[in-house]
């Protein structure tokens, strides 16, 4: 890849911490690549059980760290999410989007400001 296009692999990149359960959860976006293999990984799920996998499989990947605790990639996190309870990754889960939803915001404002 051209060095003067990786730049665009971490545009809008976001990270964030929050406070549940007595725990300091570090979640960041996912890259397309991520995504997709989230996405690919509940394939054999019937359409009720894949909804609870996608939000399993999110969160595991998205999952940087507990407290001090880092996890040190995707396959520990999801080990770690599946054993939560279903409640609690709910909970993670609907962080997720918003940190998304914090994503969007801030490439919109990077395009209006490029394009004004």
């Amino acid at each position: 890849m051209k060095k003067a296009l990786e730049d665009l692999i971490f545009l809008g990149a976001a990270e964030d911490s929050v406070k549940l359960y007595g725990k300091m959860w570090t979640l960041h976006t996912l890259t397309s690549g991520e995504q997709l293999s989230a996405t690919n990984a509940t394939g054999d799920y019937d359409n009720l059980s894949r909804i609870n996998a996608l939000k399993i499989e999110f969160v595991g990947r998205a999952l940087k760290s507990i407290d001090d605790i880092t996890i040190s990639n995707a396959i520990e996190g999801l080990e770690f999410v599946r054993k939560l309870q279903p409640a609690v990754v709910n909970k993670l889960y609907d962080e997720y989007e918003k940190l998304q939803q914090k994503q969007s915001e801030t490439l919109d404002s990077l395009d209006e400001i490029k394009n004004s």
